[in-house]
């Protein structure tokens, strides 16, 4: 039978391939659904799949790891590891939590397997904001901003030793908010001024953590203590400006503010990655490394004509001109009634989503 995407349950069993763009099949048939596939279907915006009920508990099902269930090739290999990666993260973060020291090897074991798949997959890093979770953003945020520091480095030409040094170091951004109370990370409201001032220490936990780690190479640590440094010196822990800040911190600046305004936040709600980055790009003088942000611009924005988009209204058409200027605000043909828009006049409007 055919369910609405937002009824499936964890169990189900798909009956038929779930295809997007005609050709691309993003799940198997056969597959048991877990509350994961379920949000990779969301996040393509399926409405509807065909599947079977099953009465086998999912746990039972797909074993304590869940990786049987995943499909080897194509978009779910990609989004599947990056879901079991985090779960690992999680519970390296709650090690570390207890005590235990960084176990560097067992990151160089992870990371590398899922950085290879970013070629080809790299319209997928703007998927990743549909995966973060209020409750498990802690451990979900390294892991993106990994994969999109990543992502900056293949593009702006570094090695591939140094993308994966930066990829480490966006992994270890946060480890040092173990240290810190959890009531003040998890507090729903507002920070009071003394609260925020714990959190803005977390660089310099993170660096401690990290600073002996004789396979972590001195700028993947400096990455850690400076990615809330800015360039005009308004940042923290230690207000240093331009002449003192790496490259590499400046790319996990870009890449850790990015995800954190798409994802969806205890106190806050996610934006439009489109809205993220033009906001990004208004506000970079004096405060983020331009070229990195056009980076991420010219990935996101990698359209073509004929590419279909849904807006922030919530209407759906199809791009009929990119700005060279301007690529993320392209003129839209609607679905609806067929009439232009210009998103360089509407400033009201953005992409919300490629689909």
């Amino acid at each position: 039978m055919n369910v609405p995407v937002n009824k499936l349950q964890e169990g189900y069993r798909l009956l038929e391939d779930v295809i997007v763009n005609q050709d691309q099949v993003i799940i198997r048939k056969n597959n048991l659904l877990t509350n994961e596939l379920i949000r990779v279907l969301q996040a393509y915006l399926i409405k509807d799949v065909k599947v079977e009920k099953h009465d086998v508990h999912v746990e039972q099902s797909l074993g304590t790891s869940g990786k049987h269930y995943l499909d080897e090739s194509g978009k779910l290999s990609f989004i599947s590891r990056y879901l079991e990666i985090i779960k690992e993260y999680k519970e390296m973060y709650l090690s570390w939590k207890r005590g235990s020291a960084i176990q560097i090897s067992k990151i160089r074991e992870l990371l590398p397997p899922l950085l290879e798949h970013i070629d080809g997959n790299e319209h997928q890093i703007f998927l990743l904001h549909h995966f973060s979770t209020k409750e498990e953003y802690m451990y979900q945020h390294p892991v993106a901003v990994s994969l999109i520091a990543n992502l900056i480095g293949r593009q702006i030409g570094l090695s591939k030793g140094e993308c994966i040094q930066l990829s480490i170091a966006g992994f270890l951004i946060d480890c040092g908010m173990c240290k810190i109370n959890p009531s003040i990370i998890l507090k729903k409201g507002a920070l009071l001024p003394d609260e925020y001032e714990v959190i803005k220490k977390h660089p310099v936990y993170s660096y401690e953590m990290t600073k002996n780690i004789s396979t972590l190479n001195h700028e993947s640590k400096l990455a850690i203590l400076q990615h809330h440094e800015r360039l005009d010196g308004s940042g923290y822990p230690f207000k240093i400006d331009q002449t003192k800040i790496h490259p590499f911190s400046q790319i996990l600046a870009v890449a850790d503010v990015y995800h954190a305004m798409t994802s969806e936040r205890i106190y806050r709600k996610k934006q439009s990655p489109f809205k993220v980055l033009e906001e990004m790009m208004q506000d970079s003088f004096g405060k983020f490394d331009i070229q990195y942000i056009d980076t991420l611009v010219r990935s996101i924005s990698n359209f073509s004509i004929g590419t279909k988009v849904r807006l922030t209204n919530n209407k759906k058409g199809e791009i009929v001109f990119i700005n060279p200027q301007n690529p993320i605000r392209p003129l839209i043909r609607m679905d609806e009634d067929h009439e232009f828009i210009n998103l360089l006049q509407h400033v009201d409007l953005h992409i919300d989503e490629v689909i």
